[in-house]
């Protein structure tokens, strides 16, 4: 299957943080095709086994996006929210969203009043001052309908192209990284022992990279994530990633430098787009806790540009995604 493929179907897909299953089954069903071994830890973590080499080597990808959860439910009905993760409430005032429930989603809104009732000019209001309505009109109507305190929320999912090569989703950090490991598991045919992880909570702590890591003791890993690409209202000096540019490479002091170089060797080599990515201090990403992993583990990070990132319209270039999975099969197949 094509990577735009895999990250249409995992863009629908629910996965906030701590509610990753919907995700985790799909990668599972992906790996159990092409891997010698697939299991999932206590946590949710996903774990895909190729190759039986002496060189252990780590993929990871984290399938959560960011999310919302119902912190309490007021006596008309609406549901009030707390953050999973970066949530911007720019993002959030006057969207749609979806309440997941016991086997079933439950839709609402996050509305706000329209400027004849606002006549004066408003601050942005907080995270925690919006209210969600799902059409209940009392507390005991909406625990009729299965929502409590702790259910998750997330954005209405949706799959819009954008002209010919670029596409707009919910999640697409980082759907989008773990479309890309499964188009790897699938063509990897090469000599190492290599761990396809999909990883849980990263938005909120890179809490399951830190136990999967320990679990595999890999000799080295490749982080594959998103990362900002270039936007209108942000200079570029504090965005030099762009889309359709190809995938970005990760150099810092948290990277391994030798694993840059050769990332970029094979790049030039195979002719796969490429940029370069200054990292110069933590990354925010799973890199961050796999690196200190045990005794350390000598870690690269390829990210997917994405524009409007934590946003419900996260913009990609398919073909920065293509590039990224072609220069990862390339990384493995050179051990």
């Amino acid at each position: 299957m094509s990577t735009e493929q895999h990250l249409k179907e995992l863009a629908v897909l629910n996965g906030c943080p701590g509610h990753e299953d919907e995700v985790a089954e799909y990668v599972e069903g992906v790996l159990r095709e092409v891997c010698d071994d697939v299991g999932r830890d206590v946590l949710g973590n996903v774990f895909g086994v190729k190759g039986e080499g002496d060189t252990r080597i780590m993929v990871a990808a984290h399938m959560d996006r960011i999310g919302l959860m119902v912190k309490g439910i007021t006596d008309e009905g609406y549901l009030r929210i707390a953050p999973l993760g970066g949530v911007p409430a720019v993002s959030l005032v006057s969207q749609r969203v979806v309440i997941h429930v016991k086997g079933k989603t439950i839709h609402g809104v996050i509305g706000v009043p329209p400027p004849h009732l606002s006549k004066k000019e408003k601050k942005l209001p907080e995270v925690k001052a919006l209210l969600v309505d799902i059409g209940a009109t009392s507390r005991d109507e909406v625990v009729e309908m299965g929502v409590e305190v702790g259910t998750p929320i997330g954005y209405a999912p949706h799959f819009t192209h954008l002209g010919e090569n670029r596409v707009a989703a919910v999640g697409m950090d980082n759907r989008a990284g773990v479309a890309a490991m499964l188009d790897m598991a699938e063509r990897y045919e090469g000599r190492a022992t290599v761990y396809f992880v999909a990883t849980v909570q990263e938005e909120v702590g890179l809490i399951g990279a830190r136990t999967s890591a320990f679990r595999v003791d890999p000799d080295c890993a490749l982080v594959i994530d998103a990362t900002h690409g270039t936007m209108p209202g942000v200079e570029e000096q504090d965005v030099p990633v762009k889309l359709g540019e190809g995938v970005a490479i990760g150099v810092g002091p948290f990277l391994n430098p030798a694993l840059a170089r050769k990332s970029v060797e094979l790049a030039r080599e195979r002719e796969i787009k490429y940029q370069i990515e200054p990292n110069p201090s933590r990354t925010g990403t799973d890199t961050d806790v796999i690196l200190t992993t045990r005794t350390g583990v000598a870690t690269a990070l390829y990210s997917v540009p994405v524009r409007y990132m934590h946003s419900p319209v996260e913009v990609v270039d398919l073909r920065d995604l293509r590039a990224t999975a072609d220069l990862g099969v390339a990384f493995l197949d050179s051990f």
